[in-house]
C-alpha cells in the first residue's frame, strides 16, 4: 500500500493524536512531491510592497525550487520566473532596484514588464523575433502589503484563504500600512521544514526550551491562546506583567509599548508572521523544502515609523536567540526521525492540536483523492455544462454536485455572478427592482474599472434609498466579509455604495470620510492592479486629503496618509504632483517646530531629489540628495541609505551624467565603491552587485570603457 493510498487511515490516526510516520520527514519521494502537490500548488510569499515601493524595485525568491522575481513596474508588482529565455541562466540577482532585467550569461536584457528588449547578435539570426521570448510571468496577487504568486492559475485569490488574518492582525494595534524594511536575510537549518513548522505550532516547549521567551510572554495553557482555521493558524499570547518578569530574573527586551500581546500565525503551506508586544513590530518568514533533512528560506523584520534603534536591535536579538534554541530543538527531531524509531509519535491533542490539523493539510495535499486528473477533467466537463445550461438545470440532474467544485468556478459561471445577491442588502433596498438593478450597475461598472460610473450610480442608489446608518454600516460590515472571502469587486462596490449613502444623507465627517476613502482605496489594492485602478485609488487619497483640507488644516494624524498620496503620485511618475506632496508633509512638521521621523524623512528627500532629477532642476535635486545624506548620517552614522535599494550616493553621480559631467561622476563612483570596499570587504559578492551595479549606470551614459572596467572587477570579486 503506497503512502498516498493511506490517507483516510492516517486522517483517523491524526485524529487519536497520532503523528505522520517518521519517513514522511526523511523520504526523498515525499520531498518531491510536496515540491510538486504543496509549494507548486498554494500561494507563496515573495517580498512586501515595502520593498517595493518604487518603479524598478524588485525581489527575488524560490517557489517550489522555480526562481522567481518581483519587480514594480508600471502596472504595479508583477512575478515573473527568473530563468532567461536563452540559457536558462538565471536573470535577477538579490532585491534592488534596476531600470531593466538583465541576464549576466550573455546579456539578454528585458523590461519590467518581462519583455525581450536585447539579445546581443540577435540581429544575424534570421526569422529571430525579441516578442517571441518574454520572461515567463507568474499570477501574482497582494494581501495587505504581502506579496504572493501561485503556478496554480486556477487556485482561489490568496485572499479567500488568508484574508481573515487581516483582521487579527489589525486587533493587535499594528497598522500594516505604516510599516518600514529594516531587515531581510536568509538562513539554512538541518531539518525537514515540517519539523521546523511544528515546532513553530506549538508553544508547550517554551518553558523549558525558551526561558526567556516565556519570561516575556505568558505561555500558560490557560492564557495562550491557539486557534486554526481552514487554512491558517494562530498563536496569541499576553506579555508578562513587570512583576512577572522581575520573578523571571531573566534579562528580557522591554515588552512595554502599544502593541500589548503577541501573535504568531502560520499561513498555508510555509508563510509565518510574527508580532511581539511593545512598539508596532512584525517580521515574516518563509520556510522552504531543501530535501528530505534540510530547509531553507528568507526572513524580514519590519517597524513602525520612529523606533528606537536600540530597542529595535534588542528585539531582533531576542528574536534571534530564540531561533538558535529552536534550531537545536529541530535538528534533534530530525536526527530522531533518522532513526526511524519509533515510527509515530503521539501528541497532546490540547496543546499541540494546530500540528494535527497542520498535518491534516498535508496528508490531504499529496492524497491521490485530493489531486485526481480525472477529478480535474470531471470539474471542468461539468464547468462547461453549467456555461451552457446554467447552474440551475446542473443542480437538477446533479444534485449536490456543486459541492464538490471550487466555488470559483460556480461563481463565474452562474447567473449570480452578475449581481448582489439578497444577503448583501437591507431587506428595504432588496424588496425594490429598481434599487436592485442600480446596486447591480455599480458592480457591474466596478467590476469592469469603469470607476467614474460606479460612483455616479452608487450616488443616484444613495439619493433614491437615503440609507439609514445602522444600514450604512452593515454595507460595510458585508464589505468585510466579502473582502475576507476573495469577492473584492463585489467588496470594493458595497464600500463605494456605503461612502456614498453616509455623504448624500450628509452623515459624513471628514474623518469619517478619509477613513471610508482609504478603505476603498485599499480594497482596489488588496488584489493585482492595473494602471487604473491605481489611478482611481489616487485620486481616492487626494481626495481624502482635500476633504480633511476643506474641514479644517492638516493634523498630525494626517501625515501618513500625505506621505501615502506623495508616494502614490512619485510611483506614478507625476513628478511635479509627487514634490508638492512631499514637501507637504514636510511642512505639516515643520510648521509645528518639529522634523519628519528621520527614517522616513531620508527616503523622502532621495525621491525629491528624483523627482527634481526628472524635472532637470539639478541645483535642487543636489540639495535635496545631500540632505538625505545628511539625514542618514544622523539616523545610523553612515552615508548610506537604503532608497530605492541604491545609495544616496548614486543619485548624486546619477545627477552628474544627466549634466555630462563625466569625470566628476566618475571620480565620486571610484570614492563611493573604495567605501563600499571598505564595508563590505573585498570578497563579498555584495560588491560584485554594487560594482555591476554602477556599471550599468555608467554604461547607460554612455561611458562603456569606464563600464568595463567596473564590471572586470566585479569578475574578480565573484573568483
Amino acid at each position: 500500500m503506497t503512502t498516498l493510498d493511506q490517507t483516510d487511515e492516517l486522517l483517523k490516526l491524526l485524529d487519536q493524536g497520532i503523528s505522520l510516520p517518521s519517513r514522511w520527514y526523511t523520504d526523498t519521494s515525499i520531498a518531491d512531491m510536496e515540491i510538486d502537490l504543496i509549494f507548486r500548488k498554494s500561494w507563496q510569499y515573495v517580498g512586501s510592497i515595502f520593498e517595493m515601493r518604487n518603479i524598478g524595485d524588485f525581489v527575488t525568491a524560490y517557489v517550489g525550487n522555480i526562481p522567481v522575481v518581483a519587480v514594480r513596474n508600471e502596472d504595479g508588482i508583477q512575478a515573473f520566473v527568473n530563468v532567461c529565455r536563452h540559457r536558462r541562466h538565471e536573470v535577477m540577482k538579490g532585491c534592488g532596484h534596476s531600470t531593466s532585467m538583465q541576464c549576466r550569461y550573455h546579456a539578454w536584457t528585458y523590461d519590467l514588464n518581462g519583455c525581450l528588449r536585447a539579445a546581443p547578435r540577435a540581429d544575424r539570426e534570421d526569422g529571430f523575433k525579441t516578442e517571441d521570448y518574454p520572461l515567463i510571468t507568474v499570477r501574482t496577487e497582494l494581501l495587505g502589503p504581502f506579496v504572493f504568486v501561485n503556478f496554480d492559475s486556477d487556485d482561489k485569490p490568496v485572499s479567500h484563504y488568508f484574508g481573515d488574518v487581516l483582521n487579527i492582525i489589525a486587533d493587535s494595534g499594528i497598522d500594516l500600512s505604516n510599516l518600514y524594511l529594516w531587515e531581510r536575510s536568509s538562513w539554512e537549518s538541518n531539518s525537514n521544514w515540517k519539523t521546523m513548522l511544528e515546532n513553530y505550532l506549538e508553544c508547550y516547549h517554551c518553558p523549558v526550551a525558551h526561558p526567556g521567551f516565556s519570561a516575556a510572554i505568558d505561555v500558560d495553557p490557560d492564557s495562550y491562546k491557539l486557534t486554526s482555521y481552514p487554512y491558517f493558524f494562530s498563536q496569541v499570547g499576553k506579555a508578562r506583567s513587570g512583576e512577572s518578569k522581575a520573578k523571571a530574573r531573566l534579562k528580557v527586551y522591554d515588552t512595554t509599548g502599544e502593541i500589548q500581546e503577541s501573535q504568531y500565525h502560520v499561513l498555508w503551506p510555509n508563510f509565518t508572521i510574527n508580532i511581539n508586544p511593545g512598539f508596532p513590530n512584525l517580521s515574516v518568514d518563509v520556510w522552504n523544502s531543501n530535501g528530505p533533512n534540510k530547509a531553507q528560506g528568507f526572513s524580514t523584520q519590519f517597524f513602525a515609523p520612529g523606533v528606537d534603534k536600540n530597542w529595535a536591535e534588542e528585539l531582533v536579538q531576542f528574536n534571534t536567540q530564540v531561533g538558535r534554541e529552536d534550531d537545536d530543538l529541530t535538528d534533534s527531531v530530525q536526527r530522531g526521525l533518522l532513526a526511524g524509531l519509533p515510527e509515530q509519535g503521539r501528541f497532546l491533542k490540547s496543546s499541540e492540536q494546530l500540528i494535527i490539523d497542520f498535518q491534516k493539510l498535508v496528508v490531504n495535499a499529496l492524497s491521490r483523492k485530493g489531486n485526481s486528473k480525472t477529478t480535474t477533467a470531471l470539474i471542468l466537463v461539468f464547468a462547461l455544462f453549467i456555461c451552457s445550461h446554467g447552474a440551475a438545470l446542473a443542480e437538477e440532474l446533479l444534485p449536490g454536485a456543486e459541492l464538490s467544485l471550487p466555488s470559483s468556478i460556480l461563481i463565474a459561471a452562474s447567473e449570480d455572478a452578475k449581481g448582489f445577491s439578497e444577503g448583501d442588502f437591507p431587506k428595504r433596498v432588496w424588496a425594490k427592482p429598481k434599487y436592485r438593478e442600480l446596486a447591480d450597475k455599480v458592480l457591474l461598472d466596478w467590476t469592469n474599472k469603469r470607476y467614474s460610473a460606479a460612483t455616479e450610480t452608487a450616488k443616484s442608489l444613495a439619493q433614491n434609498v437615503k440609507f439609514k446608518r445602522d444600514e450604512i454600516e452593515q454595507l460595510s460590515a458585508i464589505a468585510d466579509a466579502k473582502l475576507a472571502g476573495g469577492k473584492s469587486s463585489e467588496a470594493g462596490s458595497l464600500e463605494l455604495i456605503a461612502y456614498q449613502g453616509a455623504k448624500v444623507g450628509g452623515r459624513v465627517t471628514a474623518d469619517e470620510a478619509i477613513v471610508r476613502l482609504n478603505r476603498i482605496a485599499s480594497t482596489i489594492m488588496s488584489e493585482k492592479t492595473t494602471e487604473t485602478d491605481r489611478l482611481f485609488a489616487d485620486d481616492l487619497v487626494g481626495q481624502a486629503l482635500q476633504t480633511r483640507k476643506l474641514a479644517s488644516e492638516i493634523l498630525d494624524s494626517d501625515a501618513p496618509l500625505v506621505l501615502r498620496y506623495a508616494r502614490l503620485e512619485f510611483s506614478l511618475k507625476r513628478y511635479a504632483s509627487a514634490i508638492k506632496e512631499y514637501e507637504y508633509w514636510i511642512g505639516i512638521f515643520e510648521s509645528k517646530g518639529k522634523t519628519a521621523p528621520d527614517d522616513q524623512l531620508s527616503d523622502a528627500l532621495a525621491e525629491l531629489g528624483i523627482a527634481y532629477t526628472s524635472l532637470k532642476n539639478f541645483p535642487k535635486a543636489e540639495a535635496m540628495f545631500r540632505r538625505a545624506c545628511d539625514v542618514t548620517q544622523k539616523l545610523n552614522g553612515t552615508t548610506v541609505t537604503p532608497v530605492n535599494q541604491y545609495d544616496v550616493e548614486d543619485f548624486l553621480i546619477f545627477n552628474l551624467l544627466t549634466q555630462s559631467k563625466l569625470d566628476m561622476a566618475k571620480e565620486k563612483a571610484q570614492d563611493h565603491l573604495k567605501f563600499k570596499e571598505k564595508t563590505l570587504g573585498f570578497n563579498n559578492p555584495k560588491l560584485a552587485d554594487e560594482l555591476n551595479r554602477y556599471a550599468d549606470l555608467f554604461e547607460q551614459a554612455g561611458e562603456t570603457s569606464f563600464s568595463f572596467s567596473l564590471r572586470t572587477r566585479a569578475g574578480r570579486v565573484s573568483q
